[in-house]
């Protein structure tokens, strides 16, 4: 599990993106660890051990034994059912999709909490892919997700199309890519959604974000704030811009009542 993450990270790009002020805003708070971060990063870390039984012994969900489903590989505490469940629920995903694309090409490559760099298309951008399979022309980027608060899509979602770019980056001159899947696996809420994309348009995407990630690197444009892009923002209790909007929406609350009082 990867212990440094970039400033301009792939899983806080919907919301830098959005609103670009908030990068150096957040910056005055630390990373702190919470029960719900702690329970993922666990889960992330078993998931990745299992996998990699997969890739390199051929280990496939059902030659689990009980024991390996028990302990953790790292801390070696019992492994709760629910995270068990879910991460076994995973790694079935990983496995349908490694063994459909061996129907039809001879070499499979599966790689596992890779680093990737995007740096072409967003400053000192990198990140770690939970799981990448490449066969032929397709590449397929698996993001993890363990949590189950809120349903994360994959349509539009820039931080597996970042993963993408950085995975083209890393393999695209060794295989001829041309077709990319990116896929959301959570199934602890039964979400498993994935969005298909032509290397061009995934190119030219990346194209588009640059001057926004910019701007978003050198603290300009403007404070966005929306229930979607605050949710895991940092500094959302010390935003001003959060609390204008909010007064806002208060006064006009306050307008239309007495509006309907008038009447």
């Amino acid at each position: 599990m990867p212990d440094v993450h970039a400033r301009l990270s792939a899983s806080g790009a919907k919301r830098w993106l959005a609103c670009p002020r908030s990068v150096k805003l957040e910056e005055c708070f630390p990373e702190v660890d919470t029960e719900f971060s702690v329970e993922g990063t666990r889960a992330h870390a078993l998931a990745e051990h299992f996998i990699r039984l997969f890739i390199k012994e051929g280990r496939r969900p059902e030659s689990l034994t009980d024991v390996e489903l028990a302990i953790h590989p790292d801390d070696k505490e019992p492994v709760p059912l629910d995270m068990k469940n879910a991460v076994l629920k995973y790694l079935n995903y990983v496995v349908r999709i490694h063994d459909e694309l061996a129907e039809t090409h001879k070499d499979v490559m599966m790689f596992c909490e890779v680093k990737v760099d995007f740096s072409n298309y967003v400053r000192d951008g990198f990140g770690t892919c939970d799981c990448c399979i490449i066969a032929g022309e397709i590449l397929h980027i698996i993001d993890y997700k363990h949590g189950r608060g809120v349903e994360v899509e994959c349509k539009g979602n820039p931080q597996p199309r970042l993963y993408a770019l950085g995975a083209l980056n890393e393999f695209g001159w060794i295989y001829p890519i041309k077709h990319v899947h990116t896929h959301i696996v959570q199934p602890r809420i039964g979400n498993y959604d994935s969005e298909y994309l032509d290397v061009d348009f995934l190119r030219m995407w990346g194209d588009d974000i640059k001057p926004l990630a910019e701007r978003a690197w050198n603290d300009e444009g403007d404070f966005n704030p929306s229930e979607e892009v605050c949710k895991f923002c940092k500094a959302k209790h010390v935003c001003r811009a959060r609390a204008k909007d909010a007064i806002n929406a208060i006064n006009q609350l306050i307008n239309l009542g007495r509006s309907k009082e008038e009447k």
